[in-house]
Protein backbone atom coordinates (compact mmCIF):
# COMPACT_ATOMS: atom_id res chain seq x y z
CA UNK A 1 0.00 0.00 0.00
CA UNK A 2 1.36 3.22 -1.13
CA UNK A 3 1.57 6.10 1.28
CA UNK A 4 -1.81 8.17 -0.69
CA UNK A 5 -3.59 5.50 0.46
CA UNK A 6 -2.86 5.25 4.43
CA UNK A 7 -5.35 6.97 6.41
CA UNK A 8 -3.75 8.76 9.30
CA UNK A 9 -6.77 10.45 10.82
CA UNK A 10 -7.29 6.25 12.03
CA UNK A 11 -4.77 7.09 14.58
CA UNK A 12 -6.03 10.13 16.06
CA UNK A 13 -7.43 8.54 18.97
CA UNK A 14 -3.41 7.71 19.82
CA UNK A 15 -2.56 11.23 20.58
CA UNK A 16 -2.76 11.99 24.28
CA UNK A 17 -1.30 15.12 23.51
CA UNK A 18 -0.12 17.34 20.77
CA UNK A 19 1.32 15.26 17.89
CA UNK A 20 2.85 15.36 14.03
CA UNK A 21 2.69 12.05 12.43
CA UNK A 22 4.72 11.75 9.08
CA UNK A 23 4.82 9.28 6.58
CA UNK A 24 7.75 9.78 3.86
CA UNK A 25 8.80 7.30 0.85
CA UNK A 26 12.44 8.50 -1.40
CA UNK A 27 12.92 6.82 -4.03
CA UNK A 28 15.96 7.17 -5.67
CA UNK A 29 17.49 6.08 -9.46
CA UNK A 30 21.01 6.07 -10.64
CA UNK A 31 22.87 5.16 -14.22
CA UNK A 32 26.20 6.35 -14.43
CA UNK A 33 28.47 5.40 -17.33
CA UNK A 34 32.42 5.63 -17.80
CA UNK A 35 33.33 6.05 -20.88
CA UNK A 36 30.39 4.55 -22.60
CA UNK A 37 30.10 1.86 -20.87
CA UNK A 38 27.65 1.34 -17.53
CA UNK A 39 29.47 0.76 -14.83
CA UNK A 40 25.66 1.61 -12.73
CA UNK A 41 22.17 1.36 -12.72
CA UNK A 42 20.24 1.11 -9.61
CA UNK A 43 17.22 1.84 -7.55
CA UNK A 44 16.47 1.76 -4.19
CA UNK A 45 13.00 3.02 -2.27
CA UNK A 46 13.03 3.51 1.59
CA UNK A 47 10.75 5.22 3.76
CA UNK A 48 9.06 5.14 7.48
CA UNK A 49 6.81 6.89 9.76
CA UNK A 50 8.03 9.18 12.35
CA UNK A 51 5.85 11.34 15.14
CA UNK A 52 6.94 13.55 17.66
CA UNK A 53 4.86 14.48 20.54
CA UNK A 54 4.45 17.99 22.58
CA UNK A 55 4.26 17.33 26.27
CA UNK A 56 4.36 19.82 29.62
CA UNK A 57 7.53 21.40 27.72
CA UNK A 58 9.20 18.59 26.42
CA UNK A 59 9.51 16.91 22.61
CA UNK A 60 9.44 13.05 22.13
CA UNK A 61 10.32 11.44 18.75
CA UNK A 62 10.22 8.03 17.46
CA UNK A 63 10.43 6.71 13.82
CA UNK A 64 10.13 3.54 12.05
CA UNK A 65 10.80 1.96 8.58
CA UNK A 66 7.80 0.08 8.78
CA UNK A 67 4.28 2.08 7.58
CA UNK A 68 2.47 -1.09 8.86
CA UNK A 69 -0.79 -0.40 11.29
CA UNK A 70 1.12 -1.89 14.43
CA UNK A 71 4.54 0.00 13.31
CA UNK A 72 2.49 3.40 13.11
CA UNK A 73 0.81 3.18 16.41
CA UNK A 74 4.06 2.04 18.76
CA UNK A 75 5.83 5.10 16.89
CA UNK A 76 2.92 7.24 18.40
CA UNK A 77 3.32 5.34 21.90
CA UNK A 78 7.09 5.54 21.58
CA UNK A 79 6.83 9.09 20.87
CA UNK A 80 4.39 9.84 23.59
CA UNK A 81 6.26 8.07 25.81
CA UNK A 82 9.77 9.73 25.26
CA UNK A 83 7.92 13.55 26.00
CA UNK A 84 6.73 12.50 29.19
CA UNK A 85 10.01 10.86 29.92
CA UNK A 86 11.63 13.93 29.15
CA UNK A 87 9.11 15.98 31.24
CA UNK A 88 9.25 14.66 34.25
CA UNK A 89 13.11 14.88 33.83
CA UNK A 90 13.54 18.17 32.98
CA UNK A 91 12.55 21.55 35.05
CA UNK A 92 10.62 22.91 31.51
CA UNK A 93 8.63 25.75 31.60
CA UNK A 94 4.90 24.52 31.02
CA UNK A 95 4.36 25.87 28.01
CA UNK A 96 1.11 25.87 25.59
CA UNK A 97 1.38 25.29 22.18
CA UNK A 98 0.05 27.79 19.63
CA UNK A 99 -3.57 25.91 18.67
CA UNK A 100 -3.58 26.26 14.70
CA UNK A 101 -5.15 23.74 11.95
CA UNK A 102 -4.41 24.43 8.11
CA UNK A 103 -4.65 21.67 5.35
CA UNK A 104 -2.37 21.93 1.86
CA UNK A 105 -1.68 19.43 -1.05
CA UNK A 106 0.91 19.79 -3.37
CA UNK A 107 1.59 17.61 -6.18
CA UNK A 108 4.31 17.70 -8.30
CA UNK A 109 3.63 14.67 -9.98
CA UNK A 110 4.64 14.96 -13.93
CA UNK A 111 1.59 14.74 -16.60
CA UNK A 112 4.80 13.83 -19.26
CA UNK A 113 5.18 10.07 -19.81
CA UNK A 114 7.08 7.75 -17.72
CA UNK A 115 10.65 7.12 -19.38
CA UNK A 116 12.21 3.86 -19.29
CA UNK A 117 15.28 2.67 -17.87
CA UNK A 118 16.54 1.79 -21.32
CA UNK A 119 15.10 5.07 -22.84
CA UNK A 120 17.05 6.88 -20.16
CA UNK A 121 20.36 4.93 -20.51
CA UNK A 122 20.38 5.67 -24.36
CA UNK A 123 20.17 8.94 -23.58
CA UNK A 124 23.26 9.14 -21.76
CA UNK A 125 24.52 7.44 -24.68
CA UNK A 126 23.73 10.26 -26.91
CA UNK A 127 25.30 12.83 -24.58
CA UNK A 128 28.39 10.87 -23.91
CA UNK A 129 28.78 10.48 -27.92
CA UNK A 130 27.88 14.50 -28.30
CA UNK A 131 30.85 14.65 -25.25
CA UNK A 132 33.25 12.43 -27.75
CA UNK A 133 32.34 14.50 -30.61
CA UNK A 134 32.12 18.12 -29.51
CA UNK A 135 35.12 17.44 -26.71
CA UNK A 136 38.16 15.21 -28.20
CA UNK A 137 40.70 16.44 -25.96
CA UNK A 138 38.64 14.47 -22.93
CA UNK A 139 40.53 11.48 -22.46
CA UNK A 140 38.00 10.45 -19.72
CA UNK A 141 34.63 11.38 -19.53
CA UNK A 142 31.79 10.02 -16.76
CA UNK A 143 27.96 11.11 -17.39
CA UNK A 144 25.72 10.42 -14.46
CA UNK A 145 21.38 10.68 -13.96
CA UNK A 146 20.68 10.95 -10.59
CA UNK A 147 16.38 11.10 -9.73
CA UNK A 148 15.17 11.55 -6.48
CA UNK A 149 11.16 11.49 -5.80
CA UNK A 150 9.71 11.81 -2.83
CA UNK A 151 6.50 11.33 -1.16
CA UNK A 152 5.18 12.77 2.51
CA UNK A 153 2.25 12.85 4.39
CA UNK A 154 1.13 14.50 7.44
CA UNK A 155 -1.80 14.33 10.14
CA UNK A 156 -1.41 16.38 13.65
CA UNK A 157 -3.78 16.59 16.67
CA UNK A 158 -5.34 19.78 15.85
CA UNK A 159 -6.44 18.28 12.65
CA UNK A 160 -3.90 19.59 9.97
CA UNK A 161 -3.31 17.74 7.29
CA UNK A 162 -0.56 18.04 3.98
Amino acid sequence: MGIAEIDLTKYSNRFSSYTELRLHENRTLNIALLNGDVVGNSHSSNGGVSARVFHEGAWGFSSSQDTGNTAIENTIAAATTNAGFLARKGRLERLTLPRASGNANSDFTTRKPVVSQHDKIEFLRQVDAYVVTACPEIVSRQVVLSCLDMEKKLHTSEGSQG
